[in-house]
């Protein structure tokens, strides 16, 4: 039985509270949300998710992400990612990836406590074996306390 949500866990050994997507420190759109805010974050995610793209040093007035976040922001961007240096980088896919959306409805369903494996792995797209796989990542990936 979870301590944070008194429901029964039984089908998965060693959940004794609610699972979570891991937060990785080093995810680029999290740094552009600490030095700037979260809509700006997500709007540099829209734009660069999945891509390769060059981020330079300096931004002037008629560069693509002075017109898309503000001459302010932009440099606020360009200084986080390529910290006085130009730099190409290829931007992950972040919260716009199909695996994160998945991992999230893995989580609720686990965090909810009354969905089995098969409804999980019918729910998402997968199967059994994989979802399996799924949610011992997941657990193995807990922040710990």
């Amino acid at each position: 039985m979870s301590k944070s949500t008194g429901k029964q866990l039984a089908l998965f050994p060693g959940m004794d509270k609610p699972l979570v997507v891991p937060n990785r420190p080093a995810d680029v759109y999290a740094r552009v949300a600490e030095a700037t805010d979260e809509q700006t974050a997500a709007k540099f995610s829209e734009l660069v998710a999945g891509l390769a793209v060059y981020i330079p040093a300096r931004v002037d007035g008629d560069h693509w992400l002075v017109d898309a976040l503000g001459a302010e922001r932009a440099q606020a961007v360009c200084d986080v990612i390529a910290d006085g240096f130009g730099v190409t980088m290829d931007f992950p896919m972040g919260e716009h990836s199909q695996k994160s959306k998945r991992d999230q409805d893995v989580v609720d369903m686990l965090n909810a406590g009354h969905y089995s494996v098969n409804e999980m792995a019918a729910a998402v797209g997968t199967s059994r074996r994989n979802m399996h796989r799924i949610i011992n990542r997941l657990q193995k990936n807990q922040p710990k306390d």
